[in-house]
């Protein structure tokens, strides 16, 4: 099979990475203009909660914004141990939302209203008054 890489590679596909400037015409290309009323209203609800997210990776017990917490040597440990730190933030945020979802509003016991009102006089002997019973 035949290479497609050109002879002679341009800058493009030589440079670790590219830099592409206004005048290069690249926001013109987005189907929603970047910054317009239609563009907040798209990515509000995404940026929000990447946001929330992120505010919840450093905030916690994780502590994501410390890297003195995670003094390892090299890429592939940093990156073992934030994907550890990940997992324990999903976890987490998970455990939470079963929490919430099982919690049940205690039922308040009302009293009968013919008791509430006096239309009965009958009362359980346990019930009773000592002054009554005795």
């Amino acid at each position: 099979m035949k290479s497609r890489l050109p002879k002679a590679p341009d800058k493009i596909c030589t440079h670790a990475s590219v830099d592409f400037g206004p005048h290069d015409g690249i926001e013109h290309e987005q189907l929603i203009p970047y910054g317009t009323p239609e563009w907040q209203e798209t990515y509000k609800h995404d940026r929000n909660t990447i946001e929330s997210f992120n505010d919840f990776l450093k905030s916690g017990p994780e502590s994501l914004d410390k890297p003195q917490d995670r003094r390892v040597r090299g890429r592939a440990a940093q990156q073992f141990i934030v994907t550890m730190l990940l997992m324990s933030a999903n976890i987490r945020k998970i455990a939470k939302f079963l929490a919430d979802e099982r919690r049940v509003t205690p039922v308040v016991k009302r009293k009968r209203r013919r008791d509430t009102l006096g239309l009965s006089d009958y009362v359980r002997p346990d019930r009773l008054k000592k002054t009554e019973a005795g």
